[in-house]
Order: structure tokens, then C-alpha cells, then sequence
């Protein structure tokens, strides 16, 4: 994949135009989908969602909750902006690519310039979809931004027990907030990025769990 413009990224009503009615939608094709703690997306400042990743649809309904709140921008795995319409689909509604390891420092760079103008980022910290479901090591990325940019945290959790396949049921949860200034950066390093990250999936994975617990609550 050739370098990513990231200028082809622009305000776009098709974000509310598309995402309202697919918000709508969404309820058809889970079953069911529970969503709870949207009261708990701040209306406006810098803002990084966050929540475990179990498939390659979990960004949709974290944006159809927040359709009527907050517009989130998500990165997303750059080969899936190979597909040309694809791409132009994840433009429009403000996604864009990130690629793993060292070549992951123009998406930072770009959602660091979002965090700083005040927008909401989502990010999956984990890096990767987990391949059983349950939440795997982070990535210490999301801590580096909040470093960087003051940003608050919001956790978020997805649980489903086929990992969201199409028909089956999806919950999603958002935490309370977690204040930037509540967050210990330690040395403000390698080691105090690794702590801040395993605070803040802590917070998730504390979601995650309840929800596996509600869930495995209504089997009995």
C-alpha cells in the first residue's frame, strides 16, 4: 500500500448522513445488541475511546451509540484500505489506517493532531483482533497519545460469545471516564507508558468481565 494521505480525511456529512440511519440499523443484525453507559461519552474535549477488539466490525456500533453525541475518528489496520472502495467508505467517515510496529508513527502523528484539536479518537489498544475473544496484551500507543496530548480515556467493552458474528448477540459498555490527570505516566518512558496502558486496560477488561458474567448469567 502506497503512503497514506492523510489530508483526504475532511469533515463529512456523510458521517451523520450514513451513520443515523445505519445506528438504526445495527439492531438487525445482532440479537440482540445491548448497549449501556452512553451516558458517559463527554459532549466535547479531547477524547480516546477505547475498547478490546474480537472482530473487524467492533468500531460499528461504538459509532452508532455515539451517532447523536460524539463524532469518532478510528484507526484502522491499513490493509484494509487496499479495497479502493473500502478506502473511500473509511474517508468519508473519517477512519484511517494504521500499520503495526514502527511504521505506525504517521497515524499516531495524525490522531495525536485530532486529540490536540480537541476531536475524539478510537482505539483498540490490544492492536489486533483476538483470536478467542478475550482480551489480550495492549499496546502501550494509546498511553504514549494520552501522554502527549492530555486526552481523557474512555474504556468500552464488546462482548459476544461467537465474537460478534452476524445474528448473535453483542453487548457494548462504556466506563466512567478516566480523567488525563487521574492517569500515572511514571517516568514518562517505556515503563510509565507500559503501567499507564495496563491502567487503562484494566479498566476494560473489568467491563469485558462483567459482561461475560451478565451474559453467561442469562444462559442459567
Amino acid at each position: 500500500m502506497k503512503p497514506f494521505d492523510y489530508s483526504t480525511i475532511k469533515d463529512d456529512p456523510f458521517y451523520r448522513r450514513f451513520g443515523v440511519p445505519a445506528a438504526w440499523a445495527l439492531p438487525l443484525f445482532y440479537k440482540p445488541l445491548r448497549i449501556s453507559g452512553t451516558e458517559n461519552i463527554p459532549l466535547s474535549g479531547a477524547l480516546i475511546v477505547a475498547c478490546n477488539h474480537i472482530n473487524s466490525r467492533d468500531a460499528a456500533p461504538i459509532m452508532a451509540a455515539a451517532i447523536n453525541t460524539r463524532e469518532i475518528r478510528f484507526m484502522a489496520k491499513d490493509d484494509l484500505f487496499d479495497n479502493p472502495l473500502v478506502a473511500y467508505f473509511f474517508r468519508r467517515m473519517g477512519t484511517f489506517p494504521v500499520k503495526r510496529g514502527i511504521g505506525a508513527r504517521p497515524a499516531m502523528d495524525y490522531a495525536r493532531r485530532l486529540l490536540e484539536d480537541g476531536r475524539a479518537v478510537g482505539i483498540f489498544p490490544e492492536g489486533a483482533r483476538s483470536p478467542d475473544g478475550t482480551p489480550q496484551e495492549p499496546r502501550t500507543g494509546i498511553a504514549k497519545l494520552a501522554q502527549q496530548t492530555g486526552a481523557d480515556i474512555l474504556p468500552a467493552a464488546v462482548y459476544s460469545p461467537l465474537r460478534g458474528s452476524f445474528g448473535q448477540p453483542i453487548t457494548l459498555r462504556f466506563g466512567e471516564l478516566i480523567p488525563n490527570g487521574t492517569i500515572d505516566f511514571g517516568d514518562g518512558r517505556s515503563q510509565g507508558r507500559r503501567s499507564a496502558t495496563a491502567q487503562i486496560m484494566g479498566k476494560i477488561v473489568k467491563l469485558w468481565e462483567q459482561l461475560r458474567d451478565e451474559h453467561t448469567g442469562r444462559l442459567e
